[in-house]
């Protein structure tokens, strides 16, 4: 941002404010300084978003996005979104949705919203998440590498709340409490058939869904093999 001074000098010339290279009429910045201004306002945000501080003023946040000091300056539908959001309520209209971000009205109209973005994103080329340009692909290298991250973590708490589930993070013969090498197994066989039906990455939030039932143990690789082993000997 220039000098005040400065930047009305140049408002006064009906030059842009910020460079003062560019003839911008009643606008107060050029196209390429808005745009590098917005650039740079995204990556200060993601910068202060990543070190765990709050994007807007860069002070530290107790848990949330935002601190209480910029979510009370905050207007409109973004002070609708925190007030709904401190109330337990869905964050679009204030109705009760049992917990969840949304009610089942607006889900279903975030969904309907996000699926016409996404063809016509789709359709134009663009990257689904941002809608900036790609190589053909459908997702840029930064959001490819924010979805990836963002799955990872998805998936490590749906392995962590199974394996409380059923036991906690040990395996159940010998006592192996290595997480990265753990793994579920369908007590009595039976769980290649299973991950067909269910999509072979779907085991962990299948068990969620369905209130982690009865007939499935944390084990190691090397117990696992063994367990199937022994289940086949039986079958022989």
């Amino acid at each position: 941002m220039a000098n005040p001074v400065v930047y009305r000098s140049r408002r006064s010339q009906g030059l842009c404010g910020s460079c003062g290279k560019v003839e911008t009429g009643s606008k107060a910045r050029c196209e390429i300084c808005k745009k590098k201004e917005l650039e740079d306002k995204k990556a200060r945000y993601e910068a202060r978003k990543a070190a765990g501080l709050c994007p807007g003023c860069g002070n530290p946040v107790d848990g949330t996005v935002l601190c209480s000091e910029c979510r009370g300056k905050q207007t409109g539908s973004l002070a609708r979104y925190y007030r709904n959001k401190a109330n337990g309520v869905c964050r679009a209209c204030g109705a009760d949705s049992g917990g969840k971000t949304y009610c089942e009205k607006h889900t279903e109209e975030r969904k309907l919203d996000q699926r016409k973005r996404y063809a016509q994103r789709k359709a134009a080329q663009l990257c689904a998440g941002c809608g900036e340009p790609t190589d053909g692909t459908m997702r840029c290298p930064k959001c490819f590498a924010r979805d990836s991250a963002t799955q990872r973590v998805r998936n490590r708490k749906l392995r962590d709340a199974a394996f409380a589930a059923y036991g906690g993070p040990q395996c159940s013969e010998c006592g192996e409490n290595d997480v990265d090498v753990l793994e579920m197994d369908h007590i009595g066989g039976g769980g290649n058939v299973h991950r067909r039906e269910i999509g072979n990455s779907r085991l962990y939030i299948w068990l969620q869904q369905h209130g982690y039932p009865r007939g499935y143990r944390v084990l190691c690789p090397t117990c696992n093999k063994k367990a199937h082993v022994r289940a086949q000997n039986q079958q022989a």
